[in-house]
């Protein structure tokens, strides 16, 4: 009868303690859901990384307090958060950092629930060792699938980003293709101005050298009322109109005009009978 009062007080002590050691954890344990909560809520990446490291810290403390604590699936929802955080806190980038402290979020949540179920008047520790196995087991499985789906969502946000850098290297190659074809129509453009003034140089110099010699012709013929009519064309052609036109353009202006100069120095001639 003593041997089972005293086995009954040395099991109630042994409880006490546990819970003591369990409830020393959930204080720490608090800060660390605190500091997860902040670093998933930060606007910006040196926020994120800050909290991160605060919670790291957080969890460290609590996971020191766990020794005394037979509460396996803390300690178990513990080292996912620590592994998660670690990751959270040295990032590739900002959105890589806030998946891993959303999944340390979600361990801070396994751990405060079951460190509140360990700290209570009516938890009993598990005897059972075959149970914890299948727990561990199941949160190997759990963690297992937590890193395929990590993965597979990286490999979800590298096809993405291959596809982006693909589409931009894409538009590179269009915009220059476009500067190219614009650089070859300004040479182009400026081949034909060079070819316009040309002709209307020589054009200006061939109209001026015909009126002259119909005028020296009209005045042999002592014709001034012819004279008069052909001191009458007059036309002008600026350097600026050129470039509003084309060289086809251009020809057809010349043409049409020496035929006009031809037209009035016949109505000049015929003016003399």
């Amino acid at each position: 009868m003593k041997k089972a009062i005293l086995l009954t007080l040395s099991c109630f002590m042994l409880s006490s303690f546990v819970l003591a050691d369990c409830t020393d954890a959930h204080s720490y344990a608090s800060y660390a859901l605190m500091h997860t909560k902040r670093a998933l809520k930060a606007d910006n990446f040196d926020h994120q990384r800050y909290y991160a490291d605060r919670a790291i810290e957080a969890f460290e403390k609590t996971q020191s307090k766990m020794q005394g604590c037979d509460c396996e699936k803390a300690k178990k929802a513990i080292e996912e958060a620590l592994i998660d955080l670690r990751k959270a806190a040295d990032p590739v980038d900002w959105k890589t950092g806030n998946f891993y402290t959303q999944k340390a979020l979600e361990d801070a949540d396994a751990m405060m629930n079951a460190l509140e179920l360990c700290t209570s008047s009516s938890y009993t520790p598990p005897a059972n060792t075959d149970t914890y196995s299948n727990d561990v087991a199941i949160a190997e499985t759990n963690s297992s699938a937590k890193e395929d789906n990590l993965l597979a969502a990286q490999k979800a946000l590298e096809a993405k980003q291959q596809q982006l850098l693909k589409e931009q290297q894409k538009l590179q190659e269009q915009i220059a293709k476009q500067e190219a074809q614009k650089a070859k129509l300004i040479k182009q453009r400026e081949a034909e101005l060079i070819e316009q003034r040309r002709l209307k140089t020589e054009a200006d110099q061939a109209i001026t050298n015909y009126k002259s010699a119909m005028q020296k012709l009209l005045n042999t013929m002592e014709c001034p009322k012819a004279q008069q009519v052909l001191d009458a064309f007059i036309y002008n052609k600026s350097e600026s109109s050129l470039q509003n036109e084309t060289l086809e353009d251009t020809r057809r202006y010349y043409q049409n005009l020496l035929i006009k100069v031809q037209q009035e120095a016949l109505s000049a001639m015929q003016s003399c009978n």
